[in-house]
């Protein structure tokens, strides 16, 4: 009984992922977006003074947050943020740079930066981009990346940090359960 009560409390307090593999294109926008995500909206913009190209951009949302993702016409870059509703631990993200030459990323919870990722050059190095996986461990709060060409984050996964109010329940039923069954 006891092995079942702690598999259980660990798939429950592990389940949180979200995972990707693909790249959404809005009308022949290479616009990258993780995988379970479901798109709220899309949008194309025209070129506005001083930005000599239109762009697309993709608002998602996903199990524990939302985020957008804007990719340039001319191909010559992509940029995006996530935001968690609760901070996460154990962050673990997968990211890509169409063109192989430039990602950043930007960690941060409650608006500090407690991490970051900055590629140059070739991203990863190899013939042909690859994914890289980086991970943080947390809390985390939100992300914000930029790709040259096309390129972002492409899948992630995470622990969310339980409430202290949570873990209090959690506690009284794990108590609750104990005395039922002592005196069962």
């Amino acid at each position: 009984m006891k092995l079942k009560l702690a598999i259980t409390f660990a798939v429950l307090l592990f389940a949180c992922a979200v995972r990707a593999e693909s790249v959404s294109a809005v009308e022949g926008y290479n616009v990258t977006i993780p995988d379970g995500s479901t798109v709220v909206s899309e949008t194309i913009y025209p070129g506005p003074l001083g930005v000599p190209d239109p762009y697309a951009t993709v608002d998602y949302t996903f199990a524990d947050g939302y985020g957008t993702s804007t990719s340039l016409a001319s191909g010559d870059g992509s940029f995006g943020s996530i935001s968690f509703a609760e901070p996460v631990s154990s962050l673990s993200f997968t990211w890509f740079s169409g063109d192989g030459f430039y990602f950043e990323a930007t960690i941060a919870d409650e608006g500090n930066t407690v991490g970051s990722v900055y590629c140059e050059s070739v991203c990863p190095p190899s013939a042909m981009p690859q994914p890289k996986t980086s991970s943080f461990t947390g809390p985390v709060d939100g992300i914000t990346w930029s790709a040259a060409d096309f390129g972002g984050i492409t899948s992630m996964a995470y622990t969310p940090v339980p409430e202290p109010s949570s873990l209090l329940l959690l506690g009284m039923g794990l108590v609750a359960l104990i005395s039922l069954k002592s005196k069962a």
